[in-house]
């Protein structure tokens, strides 16, 4: 897959991360909301990424 911005990148997805993967010092709120942004973002990359 490459990313329309960077045509030359080579994009490699990992498997999603449980909440206690997430490296950070915020609260246990403030990752389920990371984690929630994240899993939103997966979901919405056939909006931002193309296949070759």
């Amino acid at each position: 897959m490459r990313e329309r911005s960077s045509p030359d990148a080579d994009v490699r997805v990992k498997p999603m991360m449980t909440l206690p993967a997430i490296n950070t010092d915020a609260s246990k709120h403030e990752k389920e909301q990371i984690s929630r942004t994240v899993q939103e973002m997966f979901e919405e990359a056939d909006m931002w990424l193309v296949s070759d």
